[in-house]
């Protein structure tokens, strides 16, 4: 027994002088490894510093380069790089335009010029259908009527009959720029409760409105040109009317009268 006891004493002493060594081996490893991934972390450090400081050195010499060739009085050499889309796209653009841009300049008496119907008998159906309609809008149009009484000196009496022979007018003096300006811009629906107050309901977006607009203002040019022409007179006579009816400033009338003095007595 005592010599089993020797034996197995010697044994766990083996035992625990290995198990020493392997835990020195790995406290050495561990060690080295540590001190490698700080050199590595020291060296990238190192390196990216002087990346940018040839970097900063780089574009300070271009700028100075740059700035010395575009000296005063010396020819500068067009730059090919691809020019830069302003921010915002062509908002700027659309909104400096205004609402009838790109509309040509129609004139009553440009379209009196051509042959009577010698359009409107080519009409396809369905454009002549386009024009009616749009006519049809124009025509019941409250904005288009206050405009006519307000700038035009329409009065509610003449505003039906002279209405009524423009629309019938402008078929039979279409030409072709105006036939193609009034389709493009066709709207193509009714208005919120199918009935003719398509300025107060009209468009479905700023593209629909916009094409309102236009269709709106070009009509609305044309049959002033042609009221000025056919009813001067009684606009001549509605204008003095309200004119002399109007009450408005009535304290700037008689102005050397009201300069007098007068002792009452």
């Amino acid at each position: 027994s005592v010599v089993s006891n020797a034996m197995a004493g010697a044994l766990m002493e083996q035992q625990v002088a290995r198990l020493l060594r392997g835990a020195l081996q790995l406290r050495t490893l561990l060690c080295e490894e540590a001190s490698t991934t700080t050199t590595t972390t020291t060296t990238t450090r190192s390196l990216l510093k002087q990346g940018r400081g040839v970097h900063e050195r780089w574009g300070v010499e271009q700028r100075s380069l740059c700035s010395a060739t575009t000296t005063p009085g010396a020819p500068t050499t067009p730059s090919t790089s691809t020019p830069t889309r302003p921010r915002g796209g062509n908002k700027q653009a659309r909104r400096t335009r205004g609402p009838a841009a790109g509309a040509k300049d129609f004139s009553w008496e440009d379209l009196k010029k051509g042959q009577y119907n010698f359009v409107s008998n080519r009409l396809s159906q369905s454009d002549r259908a386009k024009l009616k309609k749009m006519l049809h809008r124009f025509r019941y149009s409250a904005k288009t009527k206050m405009d006519a009484l307000t700038r035009l000196y329409v009065s509610n009496e003449l505003y039906p009959q002279s209405m009524r022979s423009f629309c019938s007018s402008v078929i039979g003096h279409l030409n072709e720029d105006l036939r193609g300006y009034l389709i493009r811009h066709h709207r193509g629906d009714e208005g919120r409760d199918g009935g003719p107050e398509w300025v107060e309901s009209s468009g479905k977006g700023r593209g629909a409105r916009g094409n309102d607009q236009r269709v709106e203002q070009v009509l609305f040019k044309l049959y002033g040109e042609f009221v000025r022409q056919d009813y001067a007179e009684k606009l001549e006579n509605y204008r003095l009317s309200a004119q002399y009816s109007d009450m408005r400033e009535c304290h700037k009338w008689y102005l050397s009268a009201r300069e007098m003095k007068r002792k009452l007595v």
